[in-house]
């Protein structure tokens, strides 16, 4: 029997995006039907689900200060309750792996358990860094290779839907303290942010920010409060306009372009066949 698969996920600088178009990519060579969708496109009701058609869920994120970022908590809430109990897994990236990153699915999996979702499979795929100090080239390919291999090893388990779970212990429990400080620094964050006059008003921004967040106003750039902290708009940006006054040390000067790398790795993976 054909297993009908709903993968949703949230990007903010395409890391998790790589994995999920990977997860998708070996599911359906191992059988499955498999829909790959943004949580922002559900959110933003550009994208009608239903979700009762898919025998398992999957739901993917950035690790956000040990836990998932807001967005996805809100995508939550809009999944039907079920009866019967659905199966359902969770992944993650981070730009690092340790057992704080390891239970940053902890606070996901227990709203899904609400709801009556079985949750069976937990996984991490580790990621270049996006923030504070980026890893170079070579370390970025390597990071993308190995996600390659990560990721045909978790859609198998997950095809098999072999259970592997995580169990956090007392510190990682702690972090989620951490993240609540996150979220609400989040909101103050973008108004860190400052345009400059190199912008050419091209609407990227605007489009692009998942939180609806980035607006004009006046003829300027102008953002909101609802930040998650995704850094899309600063990575994004052709000019590279949108900068921080406080915060500059949280973004990688040279830039954070992923898919180029990821578009080189899978190109010489497809020279040496």
């Amino acid at each position: 029997m054909t297993k009908n698969i709903g993968i949703f996920y949230f990007s903010g600088t395409a890391n998790t995006e790589i994995v999920a178009s990977l997860l998708e990519k070996e599911l359906k060579a191992l059988g499955s039907e498999v829909d790959l969708i943004r949580v922002e496109d559900v959110l933003r009701s550009k994208i009608k689900v239903d979700f009762k058609k898919y025998d398992i869920l999957g739901i993917g994120f950035p690790v956000h200060a040990f836990n998932a970022p807001r967005i996805i908590f809100d995508f939550i809430k809009l999944l039907p309750r079920i009866n019967n109990g659905k199966k359902a897994f969770v992944f993650k990236t981070a730009g690092g792996s340790s057992f704080l990153n390891d239970a940053a699915g902890l606070r996901t999996k227990n709203k899904l358990q609400k709801i009556k979702y079985e949750v069976f499979h937990e996984s991490l795929v580790v990621m270049p860094s996006n923030w504070l100090k980026g890893f170079d080239e070579l370390m970025q390919k390597k990071l993308c290779q190995e996600a390659i291999k990560e990721t045909k090893k978790i859609a198998s388990e997950i095809f098999e839907e072999k259970e592997i779970i995580k169990k956090p212990g007392i510190l990682a429990r702690i972090s989620s303290f951490i993240f609540k400080i996150e979220s609400f620094g989040a909101h103050f964050v973008a108004k860190d942010f400052y345009v400059l006059k190199s912008c050419n008003n091209c609407g990227v921004c605007v489009d692009n920010c998942p939180m609806e967040n980035i607006y004009r106003k006046r003829g300027r750039i102008k953002f909101g409060w609802k930040c998650v902290l995704c850094m899309r708009c600063l990575y994004s940006c052709p000019k590279k306009s949108i900068v921080p006054i406080f915060y500059k040390f949280m973004v990688i000067k040279e830039g954070y372009d992923i898919k180029k790398v990821f578009n080189e790795v899978s190109k010489e993976n497809e020279n040496q066949l």
